[in-house]
This record gives structure tokens, C-alpha cells and sequence, in this order.
């Protein structure tokens, strides 16, 4: 009841003030003015640099600190000054205080896209520049089979702010501006511009660097703008360099642990690079060509301690095998050529061309190697601590070796398993004693030009009793380097080294996702008028090919190689072979990763598909009268995928997951040229297997003013989805989990209904209240289909395999009500000219198939808002509140409670209620100096997001926890009391 009474108290504060001055001080303004109007025409504004960010128009109304206009329906802009005041530094502070919009957690690999309206990732919209960006692999098959297990970075890559004009966040269903996708919202980012600074001057100079504790992230940014005659160029680059975002407690857990148990964030060091690109050319003021470059990295390197597969050293109780080490990145690179024309004609006020070629890698690098050191690494164990003096194998001090005598009255035999080191102790481990065939000694480091060296001579062929023994060497040429060897004499006789192979062996594999993307855009604006209604009419199309295709490499070698490592493989042994033939690495059976480093041919999961894309739109705002006006739009697309696969060229499928699956092995199929042949056939069924969809979306609003301080906004709208590539080819055959491909998968449908009710004062602000509800239907969904036998290859009986594939579900519905005020207070009295109020609510509710909860919904949110700016910018703070409800266990579904026997489906790990406070203020003490800082979380609460808990997965060796006791679970906390700080120099 307190949260609902918090509510209650703020709404009826804001709309007290709002009221009372709206009825005090009426508007004669028009409220309904088309609001997009193109923003790039060629300007000569008279305002200075540093004034323009705040002056960007934008589509709809902005919801920002710079405005004091109501926003637009379901719709939020962010400004460049909006992010710099709130001191973003990536995608998740974007959303910071926002209601009813959060970002998707995905541990190791960051941020994967947002949640908005009860859906998330794939189903968010996210575009750069008009460009769609990379999509997961959202097939629920992949998720159960890969995703647990880290080894793909199966994430929606992210955006430099510093790069960023603009970004216009979308709530409910929206395909007119984005098509495909936009089932929950969208998020559309817009690139800067060299016009936004060159407004009274020829040049922009701006450097800022800022560093926030949370992640220990330092940043660097650089700006140059400038214009000469009729060209004109901007260069934004910024690199970041950081670690892991630190945990709460980050400082005092225990390092040592290691395994799902693990307190501390896995170590990560993080790094990110990006330049922003654009010259242009005006010929005349309504032509203007621009070349733009957006080139994106994010790297991240570090160690995942938290992983369950692997033994990892927790002490120095033995030697370390190996550990589990990440190197993964996010590349993006756009390059585009846009013609702009301004010239008014019967068909357009202005008009855009814009070809954009843009490539995409995410890529997982996992290496499995030991970074322990030589004394804890069991490839390199040397205990005894033998090394070569001069080229002869001494003790660790250069003396001779010795070893403990067999008995006080026998001098000359020893026990050679136990080694008597420099300090007289006695060592019974890390000593090899082998066969004199295979002991070569590389006379590059070994002294041969004795030819003589003391060995063991044993009194069997067995055990560790015998007598020190100085035998010759024979030297022989091999691939051309100098080896020495002992004559031989006799089954006896062995060499002394130390027993580890005395090198480290690193297991690697390297998984990409690449999405290639041309497109060519059309995009048109012409305001006219039709008797007494205005028209701000918007169309345009596009076409698009999209290449998506998986490749994944793996191999493995060596690194860290000590002394007593093999340096040669010798002569075959076989008796067809030449004497003294040298071995070659095809031909030996020993794995020596050292002399014999292995790739292996690339191979993927997935079928290469290409999307071709077609689509046109048109968008009308009239505006009837000052009181009614209506927005209208429309789109249709067409899409087209088309597997590409080649036999011999295309990365290849392993041949176990697609086998018999559709066309069967013949009975007398045993040979590999039969199941060669196999295999092609089944490949070829499932590429052959093209799918088209078309889509039509709509979109309707329409606003009424009936007074000049009151809005109503309706809108309704569609949005859709057409199944992704994985969803539809994704094959996978084994008998516990077999995934069959469907090209009969429909498009996911959402209809979204909206109304909102907004009291507003052009000198005020405002308050809005908005209800909406959104209808899913078509959900596209994994299930179990049932056994089926398929024989063996060896032959005899078949064996039931466990069948599964894609389908449509049932229907889906989310409601939920949102409000969204502002208010400033001036008018109240003078000594409150510059303050602000500001609060913001989203509740939702949903439920899939009936009642099954949709997990992607946050729970109730909400964020006051105090803020201040001095009359003339010198200064200012806003001081945030967000309080979040607790996820209620019936609001969640486990979707392996099934699985898991448990009659209980809700999520186990939910997060509880918590209330955040931050401080952030800036301040300008020369004209072309700001400071920036704040304090976040400043009661150093600890609280876990709900997107972070239900990160946490039940399975796999990522992302994961003790179940039984929650031990690890504050390794998904979030960072305690941290701060942000950048300095900026602008001229």
C-alpha cells in the first residue's frame, strides 16, 4: 500500500499544479503543428555551437530536460544534451529513467537490446541510421543447445553515444518506421551531423574525457567539425577503456572462488573504439552529397571464473590444467553515400537517397590454456626444479643432480624416484625416466659436442633402483635442425627430465555471427494543403539484402614451451618406411600440440540465408483544425529468404545433425562416401526450401484539443515479426534433443491500442496519463513433437530420437497504465525559476496462452525528479529517485519447471523491492569549460535489477548459480554508491 499511496500523493501534486495554472493562463497557441519536419535543410541560424544540440528537431514531441511541450503518445526522445547531462556512457544509462524500458542482460557478453511491452531482443526494434542491426539467434533450439554454455556472443550490438543526435524510443507496437521486428516498440538511433555545430562558424573543436568507478571506465572523446567553401566534415572519435562492472561488495569477496559459487564479477578488461565519419558537398543550397563512415568496436578480454565445466585452481593445492579465458568482440562498420535535394516540386519539399553497405561480427574466442605460472601449471610442473647449466641438466642451483642413496653400504645405486634438492629435501614426484627411442636432445640448447651424458641405468626394466651410467650420443639431422640421441644400449637404460610435457597446451575456438547489409533508401517530404487541412506527408521505400551466416573455427597449440619439451617427432618407426624417414605430424599417432598445432576446417549450425527485403511506406499528419488533427501511415514489405548453401565452399554442417533426418540412409549405406552422399541430400532438401512473407502495417493517431490546456491521444497500430532464419532452418539431430526445421512458421503479429489523456501549459508542463493494451498473436515458440526412430548407421535396430521444432503459439495480451509529467515551477515564485519537478509510473500486467506469465514485463517502476538550471547554464543538478517494486513468483514462469519436476512454476530468484537515489550536476565556470559529475545509488543500496535475476539460468555452466543455496547470486548484484565525472572543452 505504501508504493500506491507514494503514487497517488505524486500524481495528485503534479496535477494540482498543472490545473490550477492551466485554468490561471490559457494558450492561444495551436497545439496540433506537424512535428516532422525534416531537420537537415541548409541552415543560417544565428545561434552559436553550443546552443544547437538543444534545438534538433525531432519526430513528435520530445520528452527531454530541454521542452516544455507534452510529449507524443508512446513516444520518447532523448537529445545529445539529454544523454550528456545524464552522463551516459552506454545502452543501459540510455533508459536509466525511463519507465517501462529496461536492457537485456547477457552476463559475459554485456547488453543484448531492450525490453519493452512484455517482449525483448528480436522483438524490440533497433535501428542506426535508418540500418536494421544484428538480430540473436532467437530459435529456442539454439538458446537450449548453445547459449548456456558461453560459447556464442548471441547479443544485439550497441551504439557510441558520443556519436549520437538523437534517439527516439517507441512504446507498443510500430512497424511503419522500422517494419520487421517492432512488436513491443523500437529504439532509433541518429548520428550526428557536422550541421549541428556549424551554425555562425566555420569550425567545432570539443574534447571531453570523463571516468566513472563502476567499471573504472576512462574515457576520451574528440569532435571536429568544419566547413571550407562548399564542402563541410565532422570526425567524432572515442575509445573507452574499463573492466567489469563491479558487483556490490566487489572488493570484499574472495577472489579464489571459482565455479558457480563465485561472489565477484568474472574479470573482464573492456575496451571500445569508435569514429564517426562525414564530409559533404553542397554544390548548390539544395544539393548536398555526404560520405559517412560509422565504425564501431567493442572488445572484451578476461577470464570466466565463474564457469562449471573446467577445473580451476581455488589455492595452490595442485597444479592448474586449465582455465577458461574470453576474448570476445562487437565490430560494426557502416559506410554510406546519401544525395539530399531541397528543391520544392509538385512530389517533394526534400528528398533523400541513401545506399548503405554495413557489416556485423559478433564473435565468441574462447582459449582453454593454463596462465598459472610455470611452478602451478601441469603442462610445465617442474618440482624438482631441474634446469640446464652450460647445456648439461643440473639441479636448481647449477650443481650435479643427486639422488638418495638405496642403502648406507651401497654407494653406487640410488632410488631415482626420490631427488635430493639443493636444500637437502627430498622430492618424490616430477621425475620421468624415459626410453632412450624417445629421447631426442635439441643440441641448439643441449651441449652434444661431448657427445657423452650421464642416465640411469636401472637393475630391471622396471622401477626406479639403479646406477648413474655416462653413455654416448649419436647425432642425426632431422627437417634440417641438429638432434642428439643415446646409442643404443640395452632395455635398461633411460633418460633423466622432468615428467610434465614442459609446455602449455591451449584449446581455442572462435564462433562468429556476421550479418552483411546493403540497402538503398528512399525517403520523401511534401507539406500542401487540401481545401482547410494541412498535410505533412512522409514516404518513401527501401530495398535490402541481408547476408546472415555462423562460422565457427576451432584448434589448438602451444605456448610457454620449456627445455625439456620434445623438439622433434623422430623417424617413423613403420617398416615400409625409408630408415631414418623423419616422422611427420599426419603420420604420428602422438598428440603433441607443440610440434603438431591443429586448425580445424570451419564448420557452423546454421545454414547461410540471405533475406532480401522490399518496402514502401507513407505517413500523413493532417491537421484538420487547431483543435483535431490525425496521423496516418502505412507500410508494406516483402521478404524473401533464400538458403545459400555450396557444397565445398560454404562452411560445412557436421554431418551428425543432419544425417538420415529427412531423406534416410540406405540399409547398406556404411561406408563414408554413402553417408558423404547423405548428408548432401538432406542439406539440399532444407536449402531448397525458400520462404516469402508480406506484411501490411498500419498505424492511426489522433489528436484532440478541446481546450488549450487539454489533449486526448488514440492510437492504434500494428506491428509484426517474420521468423528469423534460425527459427525456420536451425537443424540439429541427436537422439535426447533433435530440432526439426519449419518454413511453415507464420509472422508474429502485435495491435496495439493506446489512450492518453494530458494536461499541459506551454510555461508549466505538463502531465500525461496514457493506458494501453497489446495483443500478441503467433508467438513463435519451441515444442516437443514426439519419438522417432531412425536406424543406426552401424546397422541392426533403430534408436528413438526426441523430436522438436518451432512453432506458432497462442495468443498473448499485455495492458498496463503510464504516467509522464513535468512541471516547472517559476510561476510559482521567483526564488523556483529554474526548478522542475518531473515523475514517471509504468505499471503492466500480461499473460501468454491464457495465464502464463510473460517474464520480459519489469515490474512497477517509478522515477521522481527534481532539476535546476541557472537562468544562464552556468549551472545545474537533477536529483533522481527510482523506486521498483518486487517481481511478484506469480508474475514469473520457469519454462523448465517441467523439465525439472517441479509443480511450482515460478522463477526462483526474483528480485525484491528497492529505492535508488542520484545526483547529477554540472557546472560552467569559463565559456568554453563544463564539468560534469555525479554520485549514483548514493545510499549504497544493494539490490539485483529483475533484468539481471532472470539472467540467471537453471542449466549450462554460464550465468549460473548453486541452486540449492543461492550461493553466487551476488555475482548479478548491482554496483553499490559509484561516481561520474568528465570535463569538456568546446571551442
Amino acid at each position: 500500500m505504501t508504493n500506491f499511496r507514494l503514487n497517488v500523493l505524486a500524481y495528485s501534486v503534479m496535477l494540482g499544479l498543472t490545473a490550477s495554472v492551466a485554468y490561471a493562463e490559457p494558450t492561444n497557441q495551436p497545439t496540433n503543428q506537424p512535428t516532422n519536419q525534416p531537420t537537415n535543410q541548409p541552415t543560417n541560424q544565428n545561434s552559436n555551437a553550443s546552443e544547437q544540440l538543444e534545438q534538433i528537431n525531432v519526430s513528435g514531441s520530445t520528452e527531454n530536460t530541454d521542452t516544455k511541450a507534452p510529449p507524443k503518445i508512446a513516444e520518447t526522445v532523448k537529445t545529445a544534451k539529454t544523454l550528456e547531462r545524464e552522463q551516459a556512457n552506454n545502452i543501459k544509462d540510455i533508459v536509466k529513467y525511463e519507465t517501462g524500458v529496461t536492457v537485456v542482460e547477457a552476463g559475459r557478453f554485456g547488453q543484448s537490446g531492450f525490453a519493452i511491452r512484455g517482449v525483448d531482443e528480436n522483438r524490440v526494434a533497433i535501428n542506426i541510421d535508418g540500418l536494421r542491426q544484428a538480430e540473436t539467434l532467437s530459435s529456442q533450439g539454439f538458446k537450449e543447445l548453445f547459449e548456456g554454455y558461453g560459447n556464442f556472443n548471441n547479443t544485439r550490438n550497441g551504439a557510441e553515444i558520443e556519436t549520437l543526435k538523437e534517439v527516439n524510443i517507441t512504446k507498443g507496437a510500430d512497424s511503419i518506421k522500422n517494419g520487421s521486428g517492432s512488436l513491443g516498440g523500437s529504439v532509433i538511433y541518429k548520428t550526428k551531423d557536422a550541421r549541428d555545430y556549424l551554425l555562425n562558424k566555420d569550425y567545432y573543436v570539443s574534447y571531453k574525457k570523463g571516468y566513472a568507478t563502476e567499471n573504472n571506465q576512462s574515457f576520451n572523446t574528440l569532435t571536429l567539425a568544419g566547413r571550407y567553401k562548399k564542402f563541410d566534415v565532422l570526425v567524432v572519435t572515442t575509445s573507452r577503456n574499463g573492466h567489469e562492472l563491479e558487483n556490490y561488495g566487489y572488493k570484499n569477496y574472495n577472489d579464489k572462488i571459482q565455479g558457480k559459487k563465485r561472489e565477484k564479477a568474472d574479470p573482464y578488461k573492456i575496451e571500445q573504439d569508435s569514429t564517426l565519419l562525414k564530409l559533404s558537398f553542397n554544390p548548390t543550397e539544395n544539393h548536398r552529397f555526404t560520405f559517412a563512415a560509422d565504425l564501431y568496436e567493442h572488445r572484451s578480454r578476461g577470464q570466466d571464473l565463474s564457469y562449471t565445466l573446467k577445473y580451476q585452481r581455488s589455492g595452490y593445492e595442485t597444479p592448474e590444467v586449465e582455465s577458461r579465458h574470453t576474448n570476445d568482440k562487437t565490430k560494426r562498420r557502416n559506410i554510406s553515400f546519401s544525395y539530399e535535394n531541397f528543391s520544392q516540386t509538385p512530389f517533394w519539399d526534400t528528398l533523400k537517397l541513401t545506399y548503405s553497405d554495413q557489416r556485423i561480427k559478433t564473435r565468441a574466442r574462447t582459449d582453454e590454456y593454463c596462465d598459472a605460472g610455470v611452478r602451478h601449471c601441469e603442462g610445465t610442473d617442474n618440482p624438482t626444479g631441474l634446469k640446464l647449466t652450460d647445456g648439461k641438466i643440473t639441479r636448481r642451483d647449477g650443481s650435479e643432480l643427486q639422488f638418495e642413496k638405496k642403502n648406507k653400504n651401497n654407494n653406487d645405486e640410488y632410488n631415482f624416484n626420490r631427488f635430493i634438492d639443493t636444500d637437502g629435501q627430498v622430492i618424490d614426484k616430477g621425475i620421468k625416466l624415459g626410453r632412450t627411442s624417445e629421447t631426442w636432445y635439441d643440441c641448439s640448447i643441449f651441449n652434444c659436442d661431448d657427445k657423452k651424458i650421464k642416465v640411469f641405468e636401472g637393475n630391471n626394466s622396471y622401477g626406479h633402483d639403479g646406477k648413474w651410467k655416462e653413455v654416448e650420443l649419436e647425432t642425426k639431422t632431422l627437417n634440417g635442425k641438429k638432434f642428439a640421441k643415446i646409442k643404443d644400449t640395452g632395455y635398461k637404460i633411460r633418460s633423466i627430465l622432468p615428467s610434465s610435457p614442459g609446455y602449455l597446451e591451449r584449446l581455442w575456438q572462435e564462433r562468429d555471427l556476421d550479418t552483411n547489409t546493403q540497402q538503398l533508401n528512399l525517403d520523401l517530404t511534401k507539406d500542401f494543403k487540401t481545401w482547410h487541412i494541412e498535410h505533412n506527408l512522409q514516404y518513401g521505400g527501401s530495398y535490402n539484402t541481408a547476408m546472415k551466416r555462423m562460422v565457427n573455427r576451432a584448434g589448438n597449440d602451444a605456448y610457454d614451451v620449456q627445455w625439456w619439451a620434445e623438439r622433434t617427432l623422430g623417424f617413423k618407426t613403420s617398416w615400409y618406411a625409408p630408415l631414418e624417414t623423419p616422422e611427420t605430424c599426419e603420420g604420428s599417432s602422438t598428440w603433441n600440440a607443440n610440434l603438431c598445432p591443429r586448425v580445424d576446417p570451419e564448420f557452423s549450425y546454421l545454414l547461410p540465408i540471405k533475406t532480401t527485403g522490399k518496402s514502401v511506406y507513407l505517413f500523413d499528419n493532417f491537421v484538420i483544425t487547431d483543435y483535431l488533427s490525425f496521423d496516418l501511415g502505412y507500410r508494406y514489405d516483402n521478404i524473401h529468404y533464400q538458403p545459400k548453401y555450396k557444397h565445398g565452399i560454404t562452411p560445412k554442417l557436421p554431418d551428425d545433425i543432419v544425417k538420415g533426418l529427412f531423406i534416410p540412409l540406405k540399409q547398406n549405406a556404411k561406408t563414408d562416401e554413402d553417408i558423404k552422399k547423405n548428408v548432401q541430400q538432406n542439406i539440399d532438401y532444407i536449402a531448397k526450401q525458400n520462404k516469402k512473407y508480406k506484411a501490411h502495417s498500419y498505424s492511426f493517431v489522433s489528436t484532440i484539443d478541446p481546450t488549450s490546456f487539454l489533449r486526448l491521444q488514440l492510437k492504434y497500430s500494428k506491428g509484426f515479426r517474420t521468423p528469423t532464419s534460425d527459427e525456420m532452418y536451425f537443424t540439429f539431430k541427436h537422439p535426447d534433443f533433435t530440432i526439426l526445421p519449419n518454413t511453415d512458421l507464420k509472422p508474429e503479429i502485435a495491435k496495439t491500442r493506446e489512450i492518453a489523456f494530458t494536461l499541459h501549459n506551454d510555461d508549466w508542463g505538463f502531465i500525461s496519463t496514457s493506458l494501453f493494451k497489446t495483443n500478441y498473436k503467433n508467438f513463435i515458440d519451441l515444442i516437443f513433437k514426439g519419438e522417432q526412430d531412425f536406424p543406426l548407421v552401424s546397422g541392426g535396430s533403430s534408436l528413438p530420437f526426441s523430436l522438436y521444432q518451432n512453432i506458432n503459439r497462442d495468443n498473448a495480451s499485455l495492458k498496463g497504465i503510464e504516467i509522464n509529467s513535468k512541471v516547472f515551477l517559476g510561476k510559482m515564485a521567483k526564488f523556483m525559476d529554474g526548478f522542475n519537478l518531473s515523475y514517471k509510473y509504468t505499471y503492466q500486467k500480461g499473460r501468454m496462452n491464457g495465464n502464463i506469465p510473460m517474464n520480459a514485463i519489469q515490474p512497477k517502476t517509478m522515477v521522481y525528479g527534481l532539476g535546476y538550471d541557472h537562468p544562464s547554464q552556468k549551472f545545474g543538478f537533477n536529483f533522481y529517485t527510482t523506486h521498483v517494486a518486487s517481481k511478484n513468483p506469480e508474475d514469473t514462469y520457469d519454462i523448465y519447471a517441467k523439465d525439472k519436476n517441479q509443480t511450482n512454476t515460478s522463477i526462483k530468484w526474483r528480485s525484491k523491492s528497492y529505492t535508488i537515489l542520484d545526483l547529477i550536476g554540472y557546472v560552467q565556470p569559463i565559456k568554453n569549460l563544463t564539468i560534469r559529475a555525479g554520485v549514483y545509488n548514493l545510499t549504497n543500496r544493494k539490490y539485483i535489477t529483475w533484468d539481471s535475476a532472470r539472467s540467471i539460468r537453471s542449466f549450462g555452466t554460464s550465468n549460473v548459480i548453486d541452486q540449492s543455496t543461492g550461493l553466487g547470486i551476488n555475482r548479478f548484484y548491482a554496483p553499490g554508491r559509484n561516481y561520474k565525472m568528465s570535463v569538456q572543452f568546446e571551442f
